[in-house]
């Protein structure tokens, strides 16, 4: 509760937003920092006992013979565990007269260096670097887990960055129109290097640039209101996800436009299933001039209208035609119907595949109609 209450004091400070920081870290790694110092002193203590037991007999021997009269301390300095602690956190922790004692003896005897430069790159190196690395990082997951903190951060990194984004784009903004068009934009990335370091941190190059302009202009007036740049921008720059929102953006496009020509693709089966029903209805009687209009509009290959129609069939040899029952002709049609909206519902590339189908649809269609007419020529 107390940090969070000074993290609400310095927040109407924002020049003290160091001084925030380091009361935070301060109050969430306290519970490390004091198992740290229990730790070292543990480690400190078995290194102790290790001195006492060893070196303090070879201090006694050496004091014996003249050594350490000048050193009240070095004399009596391993005579206890505690004693011993002090020698270590004083020589290898404060870092203050560590060949006071050490060297002293290390010359008289070697082997005791062992204890010594043990003791010295186990707590010196070892454990205080240990400790400073463990509340680092204790620190630094505290402030990953504190959300409200988080939030209140990446809100103030947002209101900078606007800021910022506001004052490159009036620079951009030559005319001083309030909106952007595509040279505008082209021009500020050229002559603005705020701008073009910001698209240059975006992975956004002269490429792409137009196509960022298009994504922008969402109502398609070939200009970029304020809110609509500085919003892309600043929201953006914050993740590693530019490279996906264009593909994104592509991918949107393209399905728009598979619906519009799954659309007319429609449109148009709907047509030609209205000029079949015509035509079979007027079977007995000839087709209407509308019927012929609509062939031809669809692009069937019947030049000349129905009246050269009759005029070519009557001129030919009756053939024995298999008689075509009006079921069985919408049936097939149908199913062509189908199986283009199939072929045009499974592709990746949506203006080919709906030529094709459309392609395949009215070929299919256009050989039903020329089967139909020749059935009743002969009838």
């Amino acid at each position: 509760k107390g940090t969070h209450l000074d993290y609400r004091a310095t927040m109407r400070f924002r020049y003290l937003s160091e001084l925030r920081k380091l009361m935070q870290m301060m109050g969430s790694c306290m519970k490390t920092l004091m198992w740290s110092i229990l730790f070292c002193f543990m480690v400190m203590t078995v290194w102790s006992m290790i001195a006492v037991e060893m070196i303090y007999p070879l201090i006694q021997d050496m004091t014996s013979e003249g050594e350490f009269e000048d050193c009240e301390g070095c004399r009596r300095a391993l005579g206890s565990v505690m004693r011993a602690n002090l020698l270590l956190f004083q020589t290898v922790v404060a870092g203050d007269s560590w060949g006071l004692l050490a060297v002293r003896v290390i010359e008289v005897y070697p082997l005791s260096a062992l204890v010594f430069m043990g003791s010295q790159m186990t707590l010196a190196f070892g454990v205080l670097n240990l400790v400073v690395a463990v509340v680092v990082d204790s620190a630094a997951e505290q402030r990953q887990k504190d959300i409200k903190m988080l939030a209140e951060d990446m809100d103030m990194d947002c209101k900078k960055d606007l800021k910022f984004l506001e004052k490159v784009f009036a620079q951009i903004d030559k005319d001083g129109s309030g909106e952007l068009d595509l040279e505008e934009l082209i021009q500020g990335a050229k002559a603005v290097p705020e701008f073009r370091d910001r698209l240059r941190v975006m992975d956004i190059d002269a490429a792409d640039l137009e196509q960022l302009f298009v994504m922008l202009d969402v109502q398609n007036r070939g200009l970029i209101a304020p809110a609509q740049f500085i919003n892309a921008l600043s929201r953006w720059v914050f993740d590693s996800k530019t490279a996906n929102r264009f593909i994104k953006y592509n991918m949107l496009r393209s399905m728009q436009m598979q619906t519009e020509m799954q659309h007319q693709m429609n449109t148009r089966l709907d047509q030609l299933d209205g000029t079949m029903r015509q035509l079979m209805s007027n079977g007995d009687t000839g087709l209407p001039a509308s019927v012929s209009s609509s062939i031809a509009s669809d692009g069937l290959p019947e030049p000349g209208g129905p009246e050269a129609y009759w005029q070519r069939a009557a001129s030919k040899e009756p053939k024995q035609i298999a008689p075509i029952g009006l079921a069985d002709l919408d049936i097939s049609f149908r199913k062509a119907v189908v199986d283009a909206k199939d072929r045009l519902s499974a592709g990746t590339d949506p203006g080919l595949l709906a030529e094709k189908a459309l392609a395949i649809s009215l070929q299919a269609a256009g050989s039903m109609l020329r089967h139909s007419l020749r059935s009743v020529a002969d009838k």
